[in-house]
């Protein structure tokens, strides 16, 4: 297992970093074979991007879906380029944001007799959320929830509803809540 050290979080800002720049280019970032082995564990990976201490793109992957090698590349040319809510991120934007980098390695499915024991089991300020419901899913970082000082209800509420759910429908017993607590690496 990888261990998650400082000086690995800047190596995964930097090839955060440096993998978006490449696309700039029209390039492909390739790792030397010894980083790709290195970072062959398989951990979620988001990156988020922010300009101005705004989210300016968040992407990532779950854990399970890919090795961090790749993950932490793909993540970053999604978070600049593919996330739905902004335009693709720009040079001069590039040049002025700042990359943050959270690495997942588990994941645990909240099992609860009611559903209002869901709220009692999150921590707004230290659990990421994912949330199945059929093919509709969302994840949220608790940087989400602690920017805006979201209550646990009103967290779970916004993730829910990012999936394209109603805001209500944490209340169905069909509704999987997953909570995770990632490791954080910012610029």
């Amino acid at each position: 297992m990888l261990r998650l050290s400082k000086s690995v979080g800047s190596e995964l800002l930097a090839i955060a970093r440096s993998s978006v720049m490449a696309a700039f280019s029209g390039e492909n970032y390739r790792l030397k074979s010894e980083v790709r082995d290195r970072l062959s564990v398989e951990v979620g990976v988001f990156v988020s991007i922010y300009l101005k201490g705004e989210l300016r793109g968040s992407f990532g992957y779950m854990p399970g879906v890919c090795p961090l090698s790749d993950g932490i590349r793909r993540a970053a040319r999604g978070a600049a380029f593919m996330d739905s809510r902004f335009q693709p991120l720009t040079r001069q934007e590039f040049n002025n944001s700042k990359f943050e980098v959270a690495i997942i390695e588990k994941i645990e499915e909240l099992k609860v007799k009611r559903r209002d024991g869901l709220l009692k089991r999150i921590n707004p300020k230290r659990h990421g959320l994912l949330i199945k419901y059929g093919p509709f899913r969302a994840v949220q970082l608790p940087e989400f929830a602690v920017r805006l000082g979201l209550s646990a209800r009103d967290y779970l509420e916004r993730t829910v509803e990012k999936s394209g759910l109603a805001p209500e429908q944490w209340l169905s017993s069909n509704l999987r809540v997953f909570i995770f607590s990632p490791k954080v690496f910012s610029e």
